[in-house]
């Protein structure tokens, strides 16, 4: 038989069905796989979006006196997950910003008083040490007799913080770089002292509560001067004054 004669026969025996069998087949095939890939990417991108919800939004767990739990806000009676730690709000650590609130604050009361305000700042202040340290504290002033000073010199002390920074290698110790300067009158004379030092400071954590709510106290507290003078001239300017009125004149004329 003649290649001729079976090509002829090879092309009688295919029939078009046959073509479209073939067809479909490899189109069943790209569209399963065109599904398996939609599917992938689908479950990828979920699974994106809900771990970039969780970073942006994390949830907050807290635990309830009756065992409920709140979870963002919305309390949630169900068991909790064994994985799941909770916190106790009163063990929630302070950020960096209520941490140096907190030192600005002490500061300010211990450092910023007139004759008038003198013991409401500074027993504030003593209340935000450790008992050890407030102890000390008050030990020292009344044996130098700094509260009686206070009244009998007039004393007005002006504080100022310029920068506060974290003690490298040790927890909750921080240095603040204030300027300080103290008015005190004898005799009818105004005299001024002006303080440029590094105040340091190390606090101490306690359990947190709806009266305290920062959990800190100053566990030690000294300073090292910088640069001081005494001014005993007939003017007394005042440079944390002159700097306060300096910003409120340039702040009123920026809002005009």
């Amino acid at each position: 038989m003649s290649l001729d004669t079976l090509d002829k026969q090879a092309k009688k025996n295919y029939h078009y069905w046959d073509f479209n069998g073939q067809l479909q087949a490899r189109l069943n095939l790209a569209f399963g796989i065109i599904a398996v890939l939609a599917v992938v990417v689908i479950v990828q991108g979920g699974g994106l979006f809900y771990a970039f919800r969780q970073i942006a939004h994390p949830p907050l767990l807290k635990e309830n006196s009756d065992g409920s739990v709140t979870v963002a806000n919305v309390r949630v009676t169900g068991p909790v997950s064994s994985r799941i730690r909770l916190l106790p709000t009163a063990e929630i650590p302070p950020d960096e910003v209520a941490i140096k609130f907190f030192i600005r604050k002490f500061l300010n009361k211990y450092l910023s008083y007139q004759p008038a305000t003198a013991d409401t700042s500074l027993a504030d202040a003593f209340n935000m040490m450790t008992l050890n340290l407030r102890q000390a504290s008050m030990k020292k002033m009344r044996d130098e007799g700094e509260f009686d000073k206070i009244q009998a010199q007039r004393i007005v002390s002006n504080f100022s913080v310029i920068r506060i920074d974290p003690v490298n290698g040790v927890n909750l110790a921080y240095t603040v770089l204030g300027v300080r300067e103290i008015h005190h009158v004898e005799d009818g004379k105004e005299t001024s002292d002006r303080i440029v030092a590094h105040y340091n400071l190390r606090l101490a954590a306690v359990a947190r509560t709806e009266r305290d709510a920062s959990g800190l106290r100053v566990a030690e507290f000294y300073e090292e001067a910088v640069m001081g003078e005494e001014s005993r001239g007939l003017a007394q300017p005042d440079g944390l004054m002159q700097g306060a009125v300096h910003q409120q004149l340039t702040a009123d004329a920026g809002a005009q």
